[in-house]
């Protein structure tokens, strides 16, 4: 199905949904007869009044059943965000979620501002109004929350109303801005520069947006649309962002009973991704010493090894053998061995050794010189969502909810290797509500229902660089007829592999040891012809170059029972039917089997949960979900294939989650807290090679969450989250790497493997905690701030890299009128050398200020 079909489909669709909707319009003078002089507003296109001045949970929760349920009678650790916290809170990246959510973990491993959060230990996916959006961790954009206004954080696998996916850590379901019905607004909301102490001064850092909506037709039609605009060049050397993001959405309720919402949003992303540091010592962590100066590459030609000797500037000034000693490369004598004055002498480089006659330790306070170059990457964004729902009566709703989605995104990536990607997906879900009240021996039954079937379909092109010995360490050659200075797809220092194209004469290179390289070792595709995509499998194909289909077509039914006051019953169960065919673009011959595949498989999928009030505001509650999905990734293609095959066990990935719970309003309209206990088992890896048994990884996560609210008045609020995560992988072989020795012998990019076990996962602190508060006086001005706290954590598997105990501490002002209002925010106030994993140091002391004003 290419994607003009898919556009086709997606606009009959469209035409469709409005046949539908006129079908059931009234005359103006039929529905003025009918009405009343009080205009009754679906609450899926208006937003709930109370949750504009509050952050506790008052907002019935639809992103979990599709049916709206009090947030205290759903069976899982759920948080809300409301809109107050959108429009005034400091939210820049995903991590700023863990000041509301016990279950989203602060930021650890590569710091990054792009795809989804980390929810109970693992990638979590995106929604929007319950549809799963093309997002992932590292992928295709700046993080930007200009469409919507809310938005609710759920843990755990999603529910089967949304279908199987490979992120069943938990989602975030994100709820659309709303168009206003009663009267003309506007807000012009500026961001400004960010100013650091030190040499840095004040850098770009500015973020600005247009948002204005209001009535069309009264009580009929009303409209919003919201641009946002960035330019940061922040504090992370060679990385940057910018983009233009466009939402636009209308709301019309034709007749009593009838709402149709639509909206819209494109966006052009221009960003740089942070590639972090390398050479990562304890001494590192603690103390901020650095080993700067040159690596020294290790060369095999055959079954010889080489080395050049190279200056405190990276430049060859001669050549010597080596032989290999356990992991390491002992350093032999000077040649001036013919091979290297042949083409065919050409070697693979097998590792780096660091010579203590050009490598020295350095004392960094900060490293944002220190951050390893990348190269632009480029998105275009676009999806476009209708959703129709007819009431029928106060007991039968049906609802449709259709979107497109597509972007394509060209990403060069660290080590040569690219990423260009087109994705078109087209989605339709129709569900049916339904409710009813009857008895069972004599006890009152209230039952809410949901009922439908879903229908995805996504086409992925998916062009990757392939070059014949791969990328990396051990896929890197040297011309050893070549000059002596001239590095091809090798420009690359320490014990992770980043590229470098700057000059020799780069101060980030004579400092700190970035090796020489130039364009033409990394090809930067500006289209799919540019693509190369010899070797890397036993067909002379790239195992990562494909064009795919997937087809899912679900059937669904959810249901919830109330006995009375006190006793509560969910069930859900789902079965999905999904058909995916894969091929390499570049070799087309379907002669050869290697190059295309395909496979269909139904993915089942339930979940139960008992409930018991044992006084009307507190609820306790056990729930158990079971969940077979694809393995892999869900943007770029369907799963991990190796040699463009699918593998039948990575459409069989299984995930179970058992969670027991309990959630109160300690104090009514004032203080919520709650409580959940969970473990979850779920397929984390899947290495397959044709021919052989797929070697699965599973994982084990299992903590506590607790999470208090307290909101005595509007203008105090308080929260505070903590949890304990236990996370390991299980059954599986994993390595550790060398030591970062400057002993010009030891390779510092080898591993050594660590056995057959259950292995702590990596990045991952076990306490965490979180708070926020705020507080505003009667003449508009306030205060807040929000703390995190978390204990020491692994950066690899064997531990020999800790990264100790953690806090961070930021503090806002802010002034508050009718119609603007100015704050000031000084970020990680304590100036503390934190952590994201060991790879990146987070932002040192910081200011940043926001003018909004609305009329």
């Amino acid at each position: 199905m290419s994607p003009r079909s898919v556009r086709s489909v997606f606009t009959g669709a469209l035409l469709g949904a409005l046949v539908f909707t006129r079908s059931f319009a009234q005359p103006a003078d039929a529905a003025e007869a009918a009405g009343s002089d009080v205009l009754q507003l679906d609450p899926f296109v208006v937003t709930d009044a109370k949750s504009l001045t509050t952050t506790l949970p008052v907002r019935p929760v639809a992103g979990v059943y599709g049916f709206d349920t009090p947030y205290q009678d759903i069976p899982r650790s759920i948080t809300q965000i409301n809109p107050q916290q959108f429009a005034q809170d400091v939210i820049t990246n995903y991590s700023d979620f863990t000041r509301y959510s016990p279950s989203v973990n602060q930021s650890t491993g590569q710091l990054n501002n792009y795809g989804s959060p980390t929810i109970r230990g693992a990638t979590s996916d995106v929604y929007q109004n319950g549809v799963r959006m093309l997002m992932r961790q590292q992928n295709n954009r700046p993080f930007t929350l200009n469409a919507y206004e809310a938005a609710d954080i759920v843990a755990g696998p999603a529910p089967v109303i949304y279908g199987p996916t490979a992120r069943t850590a938990g989602y975030v379901n994100y709820l659309t801005k709303k168009p206003a019905f009663d009267d003309q607004h506007t807000t012009v909301s500026l961001r400004l520069g960010k100013f650091y102490g030190g040499d840095l001064g004040t850098i770009a850092n500015e973020n600005w947006t247009i948002d204005t909506t209001g009535p069309i037709i009264k009580n009929k039609l009303a409209y919003r649309v919201s641009y946002q605009g960035e330019n940061v060049d922040p504090y992370y050397r060679n990385i940057s962002d910018s983009f233009h993001d466009i939402y636009a959405t209308l709301a019309w309720l034709p007749a009593s009973g009838l709402t149709v919402d639509w909206n819209v949003e494109w966006g052009k992303f221009d960003w740089v991704t942070n590639n972090s540091v390398n050479r990562i010592t304890p001494d590192f962590v603690n103390n901020g010493t650095y080993l700067a100066g040159p690596a020294t590459p290790i060369i095999q030609v055959g079954s010889a090894f080489y080395s050049p000797v190279l200056n405190a500037s990276g430049g060859v000034t001669g050549w010597i053998t080596r032989t290999r000693a356990g992991t390491g490369f002992t350093p032999g004598v000077a040649t001036t061995d013919p091979t290297r004055n042949t083409t065919a002498g050409a070697g693979t480089i097998v590792g780096y050794v660091l010579d203590p006659a050009n490598v020295h330790p350095e004392s960094l306070d900060r490293t944002a010189a220190l951050n390893a170059p990348g190269y632009p990457s480029t998105t275009d964004a676009f999806n476009t969502q209708l959703r129709v729902r007819k009431t029928f009566s106060d007991r039968f709703t049906v609802l449709s909810n259709t979107i497109y989605q597509y972007y394509q995104t060209d990403n060069p990536s660290n080590g040569g290797f690219y990423n260009w990607i087109t994705d078109d997906t087209f989605e339709t879900r129709v569900e049916g509500l339904l409710k009813l009240d009857y008895k069972i021996f004599g006890l009152p039954v209230h039952h809410d229902s949901n009922t439908g079937f879903s229908y995805r379909f996504e086409e992925v092109k998916n062009y990757k660089d392939g070059q014949a010995a791969g990328y990396g360490p051990t896929g890197d050659w040297f011309d050893l007829g070549a000059d002596q200075n001239s590095w091809t797809r090798n420009a690359f220092f320490g014990a992770t592999i980043y590229p470098f194209t700057g000059a020799i004469t780069d101060p980030v290179l004579t400092r700190f040891g970035y090796l020489k390289g130039f364009w033409p070792y990394l090809t930067v595709p500006e289209s799919p012809a540019n693509a190369d995509s010899p070797g890397g499998s036993g067909t002379g194909l790239s195992t990562t170059t494909n064009h795919t289909w997937t087809d899912s077509l679900s059937f669904y039914t959810q249901h919830s029972f109330k006995f009375g006051e006190k006793w509560l019953f969910d069930a859900g169960l789902r079965e999905t039917y999904v058909f995916s065919k894969i091929r390499n673009p570049l070799a087309l011959n379907p002669a050869n089997g290697a190059i295309h595949d395909s496979i269909d498989n139904w993915l089942p999928g339930y979940s139960f949960s008992l409930s018991y009030k044992p006084v009307p505001r507190l609820t306790t509650y056990a729930t158990y979900a079971y969940v077979v999905a694809t393995n892999g990734m869900t943007t770029g293609s369907p799963t991990w294939a190796a040699g463009n095959q699918y593998d039948p066990a990575n459409f069989d990935s299984l995930s179970e989650l058992s969670e027991f719970g309990a959630k109160a309003e300690l104090i009514p309209g004032r203080l919520v807290g709650g409580l959940a206990v969970y473990r979850q088992t779920r397929d984390l890896t899947l290495t397959t090679v044709p021919g052989q048994d797929p070697v699965l990884s599973k994982g084990q996560f299992q903590g506590v969450e607790f999470n208090l609210r307290y909101q005595p008045t509007r203008e105090f609020t308080v929260g505070l989250n903590y949890n304990y995560l236990d996370a390991n992988s299980l059954d599986q072989t994993v390595s550790g790497p060398n030591p970062i020795v400057v002993d010009n012998t030891t390779n510092i990019i080898g591993s050594t493997s660590l056995g057959y076990g259950d292995w702590r996962v990596t990045n991952l602190p076990r306490n965490n905690v979180t708070l926020f508060a705020s507080y505003q006086f009667a003449s508009g001005f306030g205060v807040r701030a929000d703390a995190w706290l978390r204990d020491s954590y692994i950066a690899n598997n064997n531990a020999s890299v800790v990264i100790p105990s953690e806090y961070n501490l930021n503090v806002g002002v802010f002034y508050n009128r009718a119609a603007w209002s100015v704050q000031v925010d000084f970020q990680n106030v304590t100036d503390e050398r934190n952590f994201a994993g060991a790879s990146t140091v987070l932002e040192p002391f910081g200011v940043q200020g926001r003018i909004t004003y609305k009329f």
